[in-house]
């Protein structure tokens, strides 16, 4: 599939990487270290304009908190994938990793991003007792459409 993916990205951008190329000249992507992520976080343009919702201004220590939470929430759930199938284990992880080295405009996407690693979903549930599958979901929900509204009204109000 990826070879696929490959060839397409080959012949309609001329270049195997042409999608990056795009994402970096129009969203300022670029590769770093989780490091690098935090500082660009902390300091970028785009983290730096006073997003507001309802109010509240969304300073660029909530975009960091709230990376670094969706993220290490996926990377704890890859330890029990990790023991029971590798392969979700290995598709997750890529994912993961590849969103802790970007900078740019989706390093603000993160939670969106970040739910194509939808395996990892599954290794927290097995962490879990059944007991606690109704507020798991619940809070998922909740924080899902939390997230989502902060991030709609913020860039497009």
């Amino acid at each position: 599939m990826g070879e696929i993916l490959f060839m397409f990205f080959k012949a309609s951008t001329g270049d195997f990487l042409g999608l990056f190329y795009i994402e970096h000249e129009y969203w300022g992507t670029d590769f770093t270290t989780p490091w690098g992520q935090i500082k660009w976080l902390l300091n970028g343009w785009f983290t730096s304009q006073n997003w507001s919702v309802f109010g509240y201004v969304l300073k660029p220590i909530y975009w960091i908190t709230r990376n670094l939470a969706f993220e290490a929430f996926f990377l704890v759930s890859l330890y029990p994938l990790f023991r029971r199938d590798k392969f979700e284990f290995s598709f997750s992880l890529l994912i993961i990793i590849q969103l802790l080295l970007i900078i740019g405009v989706p390093a603000i996407s993160i939670p969106r991003l970040i739910l194509k690693s939808l395996p990892s979903f599954y290794g927290i549930s097995i962490m879990l007792d059944k007991k606690f599958y109704v507020p798991y979901a619940t809070l998922g929900l909740i924080l899902s459409v939390l997230f989502f509204i902060q991030q709609s009204v913020a860039f497009f109000a």
